[in-house]
């Protein structure tokens, strides 16, 4: 998908919006470890945005073609 696309849909994050908000570990807690899930599917179907990961999940799990891992880390030095 190119960037700038309408394609998807942008599910909730933890801060409660739709966009990506970046790491932002309490000060003294050490090193965090971050996960983004990367799915290959087979369709094009759009999801509503107010699912659940698990919702989302028990959806898409017949279509997964693919799917890897990043896990990236940040340490909030303060």
């Amino acid at each position: 998908m190119a960037a700038g696309s309408d394609l998807g849909t942008a599910g909730q994050n933890n801060f409660g919006r739709s966009e990506y908000g970046g790491p932002m570990p309490p000060e003294g807690h050490g090193t965090h470890r971050y996960y983004f899930w990367v799915l290959a599917l087979d369709t094009n179907e759009r999801f509503s945005p107010d699912l659940t990961l698990w919702q989302l999940l028990e959806k898409i799990e017949p279509n997964i073609l693919g799917m890897n891992r990043l896990v990236g880390t940040y340490r909030r030095e303060g």
